[in-house]
């Protein structure tokens, strides 16, 4: 487990712990302590009758009263693994890391590039220094091995129940979804007082950018009511290719992003621009009446019903979208902030193809996982509704990706004409450039 640094004591003697070990916060001594007796069936008797106070200096007066204290603040046996165990897991990571390799790889070679990243002007000093992330990271307990795998099992357990039916798509479009999944590592939270400094800076950070984003919902006077595929993309092509590049601006607002190394940007924005777009997209849609409006300028504003994508090879493509959609908005409760978070969650992917730092991105993306369980907690006060709000949205952001892969693969071999007339960004993103 990998050691953290905590503002927090040892459960069991009141020492400087060094993390959540056996489902109990504790330190290294206490931790081995119970690895060494926890298991062991030889009865141990207490001089005290069991009395004896355990602290840091008396911890190795009282081997009873020490375990029973263990167990008492929840410490479980069934935690600790043997050698053979801790081999055979071993041997599964690395395997699992070998399999992810191979599909990374896979994906690399299923898209183009042609563009550099030079053609976005990005900055970066190639110095990633990662101690405020430290900082924040650290200051939460990290779970156990045991603790982890539990939950992305249960992860993995509600993936059955998805909103979408994986059945009815294509075999490729669900391996790459599958392939660009988030995951969450869940870390316990244990001050539920607010956030702090560190926190709340780069909340900050991430809702000041976004106002960039962040375009007025208006009806102007002239109201265009798109009825054809054709008319969609002519009015939209301009505002498509405006949308990239604020969407690059707010990357650069970004200190995460901007420590990131300049090939790295361009692949996080190349290969996630349609998820990002599917994320801002939902403050565009109205459910009630399934249109998305959208406000081209001050004299111009566009409505169209996402019924207008119909594909001949998927025909209930516009009733999934909508679906999506829909159910994103409900378990967002339409709190713009939760969409924010998102926001940066999904433009974080460790998954997307070509990057060169993946440990780096994923870095980032679980920071912002951490920050919005936090905010979720400030909202309902319980773990349980916390931990199941955190895994629907995640199961939504990979909906959101399963859209954009249709979006990527079906619709633009039906649509791909109509994209001929957009802008080189647009281009890069939806694959086309020459």
């Amino acid at each position: 487990m990998r050691k953290v640094k905590l503002d927090q004591n040892c459960q069991i003697c009141d020492d400087k712990a060094i993390g959540r070990n056996f489902n109990a916060i504790t330190c290294e001594s206490c931790k081995a302590f119970f690895r060494r007796y926890a298991l062991k069936n030889k009865k141990i008797i207490c001089a005290s009758n069991g009395n004896c106070k355990i602290t840091a200096d008396t911890r190795k007066l009282c081997q009873k009263c020490r375990l029973d204290k263990c167990f008492s603040v929840g410490m479980k046996k069934e935690f600790i693994r043997t050698v053979e165990e801790n081999e055979n897991r071993r041997k599964l990571i690395e395997d699992n890391r070998i399999k992810r390799k191979q599909n990374s790889d896979q994906r690399s070679d299923s898209f183009d590039s042609s563009i550099s990243p030079s053609t976005l002007s990005f900055t970066s000093d190639l110095t990633i220094e990662y101690d405020s992330i430290n900082e924040i990271i650290d200051s939460s307990v990290g779970l156990s091995d045991e603790e982890l795998e539990q939950q992305i099992m249960d992860i993995e357990d509600l993936d059955q129940n998805r909103s979408v039916n994986h059945k009815l798509l294509d075999y490729n479009i669900v391996n790459k979804m599958m392939a660009n999944k988030i995951t969450p590592i869940y870390t316990s939270i244990v001050d539920y007082q607010g956030f702090n400094e560190l926190e709340a800076n780069r909340l900050s950070e991430l809702t000041n950018a976004l106002n960039i984003l962040n375009y007025p919902i208006l009806l102007s006077n002239n109201v265009i009511k798109l009825k054809s595929v054709e008319q969609m993309f002519k009015y939209s092509k301009n505002k498509f290719e405006e949308f990239i590049i604020d969407m690059i601006r707010f990357t650069k607002k970004l200190n995460g992003f901007q420590n990131t190394c300049p090939d790295d940007q361009w692949a996080l924005v190349k290969y996630g621009g349609m998820d990002f777009f599917g994320i801002r997209n939902t403050r565009f849609f109205d459910k009630e009446t399934g249109n998305f409006v959208l406000t081209l300028d001050e004299e111009n504003t566009i409505i169209f019903d996402i019924d207008l994508f119909q594909l001949k090879q998927f025909l209930d493509y516009p009733k999934l979208f909508k679906q999506v959609l829909n159910k994103l908005l409900i378990e967002s409760s339409h709190d713009q902030f939760v969409m924010d978070l998102l926001t940066a969650i999904i433009l974080f992917n460790p998954n997307r193809p070509k990057l060169e730092h993946r440990v780096n991105i994923r870095y980032e993306q679980q920071l912002y996982i951490y920050l919005l369980q936090r905010y979720l907690y400030q909202k309902f006060k319980s773990d349980f509704e916390t931990k199941s709000k955190l895994q629907n949205l995640m199961i939504m952001l990979n909906d959101i990706q399963m859209i954009s892969e249709i979006q990527r693969t079906l619709a633009l071999s039906e649509f791909r004409h109509y994209l001929q007339d957009y802008g080189p960004l647009a281009k890069e993103i939806y694959g086309l450039s020459s």
